[in-house]
């Protein structure tokens, strides 16, 4: 898992997800495991990841425990 920031085209905003790679076949897909939130400015940007890196910690040491 890995946390992703998409860019919206002709605007401020971007998006904060946290993906999993995926294989199907032969090739890799990307699954999004958790959508985190929208940031506007770069300061909410820092905040949402932070938090997203968190929560996908979490997400991992739960699955660990099975």
């Amino acid at each position: 898992m890995f946390v992703r920031v998409k860019v919206t085209p002709n605007s401020p905003r971007k998006s904060v997800q946290i993906v999993a790679s995926l294989r199907v076949g032969d090739k890799v897909r990307q699954k999004i495991v958790r959508y985190i939130g929208v940031a506007q400015n770069d300061e909410e940007l820092e905040e949402l990841k932070l938090l997203a890196e968190s929560i996908k910690i979490q997400m991992e040491a739960g699955s660990q425990q099975l």
